[in-house]
């Protein structure tokens, strides 16, 4: 026991405080597992048609079965075998995938907690930070709600992550190696945005080799990618026989890779004057970036905060269908919607978290340069190399997924711009900023006080933003 509370220890005691904030987080998504409504979120609908389906026959559906026949089977597995076995009916199944995101979130936690062990192992503040930064974040509680494979990937990709350090540092590498190719090999069955950690992972690799001349760095990394292709590469030859491509997927992709493939609107667009006043769908339709901000910190697409409920029948009413019930002014009967007073509310939440924002950014552009050190400066230390592997799978998850936005354009609306496909990359920001925070509290701790108070008042604005409307019937 002693061990596994070696992360919450600081000079060998019990740190309270981080222990307090490591529990209030995965309290927040254990209260949302228990009152959302799975069948309420992105295409849940069909996520939980894929749990039936398995449950039944337990063979994987396809494209005239479910439009979800491209994702991955991790995240189903558990749910359909227990409705397999009848310990729960369909209903019950659906709340029990729910339930294990509350430990893949604690899974996550800790293992990010692991993470900042590997830049300092005794300091609480650069941990407290890092886990403040992510607390204060709805995105994380709206996606671990939901029954999908996001919640896998987000935290397969920090226990990766954190593998990938050890593997980088261990004396005896083999045992790290086979560790790290088992958990890329199912970060890739849960989402295809696993495959994002992959050239980030190399490109550290090769420069390593290349810097200090740690030659078996790429070949350990090899192994482990191949061990990854082992426990997870079936899937994607399975999707190439049936429809010709391991990339397949339920929109028409454009004929080729062109940025002219968007409007302008989508790269330059800010948002329409209403990203502080009301950011909420239909507002500012395909623009990337005020959709991705507004997804981040407000439920943009109506699915977790923004809730409707037909009077007559009791049918909750989320996303389009609620657009589409309410329009753009208040309803005058028939329909009970909170859609008008949480746009205001939510256009504050983006106001005030310009602030977290900005040193989630800092963090990163700290991380890149780090990264360039390597390009630069030899020797290069065990800290920069730490940093650059968090900066780098950020960056090439961003770029994995602009490409994935610019191939498959949803035009006029941009229902494929979703904080919550890139939710891997917010833990790692959070260790990024706390890590800058950690190096401002070594010349000037005043700034950092300052900091840890502005993000505790932000998580106190925020908690409404927390927490669910969509509680389960």
């Amino acid at each position: 026991m002693s061990k596994l509370l070696t992360p919450f220890l600081y000079k060998g005691r019990l740190d309270k405080i981080l222990l307090a904030a490591f529990l209030i987080i995965n309290g927040l998504v254990l209260v949302n597992a228990i009152l959302h409504d799975p069948a309420v979120g992105y295409d849940a609908g069909d996520h939980l048609k894929i749990i039936k389906l398995l449950a039944r026959n337990g063979q994987w559906p396809t494209v005239e079965q479910t439009k979800e026949f491209f994702s991955p089977p991790l995240p189903y597995l558990l749910p359909a075998l227990v409705l397999r076995l009848r310990f729960f009916d369909a209903a019950g199944a659906a709340k029990f995938a729910q339930l294990i995101n509350v430990g893949l979130s604690l899974l996550l936690t800790y293992f990010l907690l692991k993470l900042c062990d590997q830049f300092n192992d005794d300091d609480s503040h650069l941990k407290l930070a890092a886990l403040t930064l992510l607390g204060i974040l709805p995105v994380y509680y709206r996606t671990f709600a939901f029954v999908r494979g996001e919640p896998y990937v987000a935290t397969l990709a920090v226990i990766a992550s954190y593998q990938t350090l050890c593997l980088f540092s261990a004396q005896k590498k083999f045992p790290h190696a086979v560790a790290l190719g088992i958990e890329l090999g199912l970060l890739i069955l849960a989402r295809q945005w696993g495959f994002f950690l992959f050239p980030a992972i190399g490109i550290l690799a090769a420069m390593l080799a290349w810097k200090e001349g740690h030659i078996a760095v790429v070949s350990w990394t090899a192994l482990s990618f191949v061990m990854a292709f082992v426990v997870g590469g079936w899937f994607y030859l399975l999707l190439l026989r049936q429809y010709g491509s391991v990339s397949a997927f339920n929109k028409t992709p454009a004929e080729s890779f062109a940025f002219s493939n968007q409007p302008s609107t989508f790269y330059f667009g800010m948002g329409d004057g209403l990203l502080f006043r009301d950011p909420v769908r239909p507002a500012f339709a395909n623009q990337f970036l005020p959709i991705f901000y507004s997804d981040t910190w407000g439920d943009y697409w109506m699915y977790f905060t923004i809730y409707g409920r037909d009077k007559n029948t009791g049918e909750s009413l989320s996303g389009v269908f609620l657009l589409n019930a309410v329009g753009a002014n208040p309803p005058e009967g028939g329909i009970e919607t909170n859609r008008f007073q949480a746009g205001l509310y939510q256009g504050r939440v983006n106001f005030i978290a310009l602030f977290p924002t900005a040193l989630l950014l800092m963090g990163w552009v700290a991380g890149l340069f780090d990264a360039l050190r390597h390009l630069r400066i030899r020797p290069v230390t065990g800290s920069q190399t730490k940093l650059a592997l968090l900066a780098l799978i950020v960056l090439f998850s961003f770029l994995g997924y602009a490409w994935f936005l610019i191939r498959y354009p949803s035009l006029g609306e941009g229902d494929t711009i979703k904080a919550t496909y890139l939710i891997q990359i917010f833990p790692l920001l959070a260790v990024l900023a706390a890590a800058m925070l950690a190096r401002i509290r070594a010349r000037r701790p005043y700034i950092e006080r300052a900091v840890y108070i502005i993000l505790v008042v932000i998580f106190i604005f925020n908690l409404p933003a927390l927490v669910t409307h969509f509680a389960a019937r």
